[in-house]
């Protein structure tokens, strides 16, 4: 399942997302490279079999600082 995060932060945090980014879990897969600095929001393309991961991903974004929404789903 595709899965678009609608992702909001500040510069000091964007620096932490991207690193939970660079480590995400096996099981979920981006396809978006980016967060960008100088912005307060972005779109992150995620795919994951096991929703419950994602929502790993989603918490430890949320803990980072960034507020975290999942926009859509569908499959991919």
């Amino acid at each position: 399942m595709k899965y678009l995060l609608e992702v909001e932060w500040t510069d000091t945090v964007a620096s932490d997302v991207g690193r939970i980014l660079a480590a995400l879990p096996d099981e979920v897969e981006q396809t978006t490279s980016l967060v960008p600095q100088g912005r307060s929001r972005g779109f992150i393309v995620v795919s994951a079999d096991d929703p419950k991961v994602l929502d790993g991903v989603a918490r430890a974004v949320t803990a980072a600082g960034a507020e975290v929404k999942v926009v859509a789903g569908h499959e991919g």
